[in-house]
């Protein structure tokens, strides 16, 4: 069973995003992922952590990281769907 679920974020001082997969019951963080690019994210959790994440998920997953790639390059507000 999989009880965790993504959180997607950026920050401005640090000019990075982030991802990180949280426990659903403890509200624990799993996994921390940041870094300058959507790019780089996606390559460490799928290559460097190898995760094994639906591909529904990984697609959610690459479409809300470019997501939040853009909205801090840009200067916009993100917000994850």
């Amino acid at each position: 069973k999989n009880n965790i679920y993504g959180k997607i974020w950026y920050d401005r001082e640090t000019k990075e995003i982030g991802a990180a997969y949280v426990d659903n019951e403890s509200f624990e963080i799993q996994y921390e992922v940041k870094g300058k690019t959507a790019q780089e994210i996606y390559n460490v959790i799928f290559n460097e952590l190898n995760l094994k994440i639906r591909l529904d998920h990984a697609a959610y997953l690459g479409k809300e990281l470019k997501k939040a790639e853009y909205a801090l390059q840009n200067n916009e507000e993100y917000l994850q769907e």
